[in-house]
């Protein structure tokens, strides 16, 4: 299990960033040890399974027999009342809020605001350039998809930045703001609205479950850039 305390969280971490993870360390340790072994990895005791029967196990017995959990490291920078740290009833809530949105009748209107943006983007930051930074120029348009679209909150280029409390109080504002102008509401906002108002919690889970979009934004980034790399890879 490595040493103490910190386990093998730099075996884990320097395999990772080499994209090795299973060359390097997975599959060393399970002809070792077996598709079932014993690590520790961030400060936690790890068990790693391996195989259709060990993943079919677990995925058949969530909140059953085993809890999904998050190293305290994620836990504190996206929110302890995000869906992630969440189960149950309260879980099947979030779940049902985040899904309204993405929803049939949402992605219809969501569709048309996504294709304003791409192209907005596309003519403002790509147009007439010789030379495209692609993974920071999606990792920008991810953010103003994920406020715009989803959220329906303006993102100005200066104001691309900021903590959890200015992107609760943004989207405050702008949901207010919207509601005076055009009297209509996107059906996430509208979802959140009914979350506030049936618990006392609510504002501080929309703040967190917002972080936690935008964090999933990151890893569309990196699903983006790798498409136009291996595009521009095999272009045939």
């Amino acid at each position: 299990m490595g040493f103490p305390l910190k386990g093998e969280t730099m075996e884990f971490f320097n395999a990772q960033r080499r994209n090795q993870l299973f060359e390097e360390f997975v599959h060393p340790r399970i002809l070792k040890h077996g598709k079932i072994f014993r690590t520790r990895i961030m400060g936690s005791p790890t068990v790693v399974v391996n195989g259709a029967e060990a993943n079919k196990f677990l995925l058949s017995n969530e909140f059953k027999l085993v809890k999904s959990s998050w190293p305290s490291s994620s836990v504190e920078l996206m929110g302890r009342d995000s869906i992630m740290e969440k189960d149950g009833e309260r879980h099947r809530f979030l779940r049902g809020v985040i899904g309204t949105s993405l929803g049939y009748a949402g992605l219809e209107l969501l569709v048309l605001k996504l294709c304003i943006s791409v192209q907005f983007h596309l003519t403002t930051n790509w147009k007439g350039q010789q030379k495209i930074s692609l993974y920071r120029s999606t990792k920008v348009l991810s953010f103003s998809v994920v406020f715009e679209c989803l959220l329906g909150i303006k993102v100005e280029p200066e104001g691309q930045g900021g903590d959890r409390k200015d992107v609760g109080q943004s989207g405050e504002r702008e949901e207010k703001g919207n509601g005076r102008k055009h009297g209509k509401r996107t059906r996430w906002n509208a979802a959140v609205q009914i979350g506030i108002r049936d618990d006392p919690r609510g504002e501080k889970e929309v703040i967190d479950n917002v972080v936690l979009l935008v964090f999933a934004a990151h890893d569309t980034t990196f699903a983006v850039a790798m498409t136009f790399k291996m595009l521009a890879k095999h272009p045939d």
